[in-house]
């Protein structure tokens, strides 16, 4: 069996700079920040995980136990404090998956305190791992544990809508962090929002995919090439949408896909694998050009006219870690 690896720069959740001083506010409210940082020592690949709190130093280091319970103000200052009804685009490059659900518990704190329609829309790709979501069962994965843990690969139950999803780099993750009830939007129009933006982004990208009726899958004639699944907390979403632009063909084996009940003859009926929009082209599909396809359906999607477009995010340092990305025999 031979296994090709790479070196993939991912972006890790950063904690708070050792000078900023403690605020005063009415409230006591502890902040648990995780920093997860990965470094690489011989094999298998070490990594260490560390809990800071706000107004810890940065010397040394703590578990939480030792970190002491910091007055916090009850809102936060922020770049974006000021009214604003545009949406904050930021491309984030490859992100560890633990890092981008922190980052975005993070900016689900900062939308609950805000009263205009500011949303904020990240776009990511992840180091190969696997979430199941409310939906996922055991059923869907084509391999044991034993052999997941052989290709390095970790699972992770996340509260979402949906089922099971492999993550890996050439697979465009969307995240939308959008206040529902200041948009005048249900759950229900959001999720076919998102869902009519991602097929609008297939047909950007020259390849034919629509939703079929009562799933939350997208699906090409080749198979299912991308899945939405949400969750809204105080009325703010997260979580979202993963589009298989181009990732590695071996690692889309790992799960399997259900035949859609329905006419037959129909193709994507058929279908009972995960494929790619690059493989259904057959050509290359850059990632800038999905990201900006992204961009401009989910912001008309969302009803948003003015964009602002970072890329990174000051919570978010750089790293690197060895993965595998393709497993031949």
């Amino acid at each position: 069996m031979l296994t090709r690896r790479r070196i993939v720069t991912a972006a890790v959740w950063s904690p708070p700079t050792s000078d900023r001083k403690p605020s005063t506010g009415v409230g006591i409210r502890p902040l648990p920040l995780l920093w997860r940082r990965t470094k690489i020592k011989g094999h298998p690949l070490e990594v260490r995980v560390e809990r800071r709190w706000e107004g810890c130093t940065l010397a040394g280091y703590y578990v939480p136990e030792q970190c002491p319970v910091v007055p916090m103000p009850i809102t936060q200052p922020s770049p974006f404090s000021a009214q604003s009804n545009a949406l904050e685009v930021r491309l984030l490059g490859v992100v560890d998956f633990d890092a981008a659900q922190t980052l975005q518990e993070w900016l689900i704190y900062e939308q609950s305190g805000r009263t205009d329609r500011h949303g904020v829309l990240l776009l990511c790709e992840h180091p190969p791992i696997i979430s199941m979501g409310r939906e996922a069962s055991r059923q869907q994965l084509a391999l044991s544990d034993e052999e997941l843990a052989k290709r390095e690969i970790e699972i992770r139950w996340v509260s979402r809508g949906g089922g099971a999803v492999l993550h890996a780099p050439g697979q465009l993750a969307i995240y939308p962090i959008i206040p529902l009830g200041r948009n005048g939007l249900s759950v229900a129009d959001y999720e076919q929002r998102m869902l009519d933006a991602l097929v609008a982004v297939c047909h950007d990208l020259r390849v034919p995919a629509k939703q079929l009726a009562g799933q939350s899958g997208l699906w090409s004639r080749g198979g299912q090439v991308g899945q939405f699944g949400a969750t809204v907390k105080s009325w703010v979403t997260s979580q979202g949408a993963w589009l298989n632009i181009a990732p590695h063909p071996d690692l889309l084996q790992i799960l399997q896909v259900d035949a859609v009940a329905g006419d037959v003859a129909d193709p994507i009926h058929r279908a009972t694998r995960w494929t790619s929009l690059q493989a259904q082209l057959l050509r290359r599909i850059p990632m800038s050009s999905a990201r900006a396809a992204a961009i401009g359906r989910v912001s008309n999607a969302l009803g948003y006219d003015t964009i602002h477009t970072f890329t990174g995010h000051p919570k978010l340092i750089r790293t690197r870690r060895r993965v595998r990305v393709g497993i031949s025999s």
